[in-house]
């Protein structure tokens, strides 16, 4: 089990949320970074992973969404993470989690 990246996560800032219009999700959310994590994103990845993902530079003018594998949440959920943080001129930039990878290399 993975909780220290969770604990990660809140030492970087990032805040557990509920989005109200998407029931049974929680999200990480860090709205100066501009990344969003899907909790089991969270909680599947690799520690090293993690850390190298709260640290990346986000393209102007986006945001980033990190779901678990297999996760079918789209651009629509998306969109209404961004309404309720009030990020609407933001476009979102969806990746999936690579718990074993970092710049292409392994790290697991």
């Amino acid at each position: 089990m993975r909780n220290s990246n969770f604990e990660t996560l809140r030492d970087a800032d990032f805040s557990e949320n509920t989005v109200i219009k998407v029931p049974s999700s929680t999200w990480w959310v860090n709205t100066e970074r501009r990344i969003i994590f899907e909790s089991e994103a969270v909680r599947d990845a690799d520690s090293l992973w993690l850390t190298h993902c709260i640290g990346e530079d986000v393209r102007e003018g986006r945001c980033v969404f990190y779901f678990a594998l297999g996760s079918k949440h789209g651009e629509v959920v998306c969109d209404k993470i961004l309404e309720q943080f009030k990020l609407l001129n933001l476009q979102a930039e969806i990746r999936p989690i690579d718990p074993a990878r970092v710049n292409g290399r392994k790290v697991a």
